[in-house]
């Protein structure tokens, strides 16, 4: 059986560690509105009501809140404000460049979320077959979160074909993925991966082994299985 092919690849979150390997591995071809915003607990049936509702209420200015968080410059972007959707709990780490004003850099951040939006139904909406991919920071997901909100999602996009990835680590992390060393073996194995393809039934089975120069492989041990590779 052959491996799936997919025109196109979205991250959908949990943040911007999705966007960051799929970039990585060259997967995104295009900015997604979910590439590089989230929220602490697992927020993927936030992004799939989002997804349904035409982000319906997301980014309105006056619900935009600062959002104060603990700032480490080995790893977080000291060149942007932190901000909190008041309506979502979405937080935006990446785009209020830090000094400016709410309302002089609005206008911008809304017009750039507008265009990625409107592209995004556009060319999920155009495409036969399209790959989600979800990096959990927070623990398990529950099966219904998954199941439900993909079916409303496929119900959203009649006439295409849309898949879910889902890498989830227990623990949590902000970028649990990225440097070599920082992984166990044991923190590995304890990685769960979900292929959630259109047949309803998610697809367990995965382990994840930590190679001698620190790269993650996340394998399906079925000879129809797929493999992601992380750094």
């Amino acid at each position: 059986m052959k491996l799936p092919k997919y025109d196109l690849v979205f991250s959908v979150g949990q943040y911007c560690a999705a966007a960051m390997y799929m970039r990585k591995h060259h997967l995104r071809r295009v900015a997604g509105p979910l590439d590089w915003i989230g929220k602490p607990e697992n927020c993927l049936e936030t992004h799939f009501k989002l997804i349904c509702t035409d982000f319906k209420g997301f980014l309105r200015k006056e619900k935009l809140v600062p959002h104060e968080n603990r700032r480490r410059p080995e790893i977080d972007d000291m060149a942007h404000d932190y901000y909190r959707d008041g309506e979502t709990d979405i937080r935006l780490f990446h785009e209020f460049p830090t000094g400016v004003p709410v309302d002089e850099a609005y206008p911008a951040i809304r017009k750039k979320y507008d265009r990625r939006i409107a592209r995004f139904y556009a060319t999920v909406a155009s495409s036969r077959r399209t790959l989600f991919v979800y990096h959990s920071r927070s623990g398990r997901l529950e099966d219904r979160t998954i199941i439900e909100g993909m079916a409303a999602v496929r119900k959203r996009f009649t006439g295409s074909q849309i898949d879910l990835l889902v890498i989830e680590r227990p623990t949590q992390s902000f970028y649990p993925l990225c440097a070599a060393g920082t992984l166990t073996a044991e923190e590995a194995a304890a990685i769960v991966v979900t292929a959630h393809t259109t047949t309803g039934k998610p697809e367990t089975g995965w382990r994840a082994v930590v190679k001698a120069d620190g790269q993650l492989v996340l394998r399906n041990p079925k000879p129809n299985g797929f493999a992601v590779f992380l750094r």
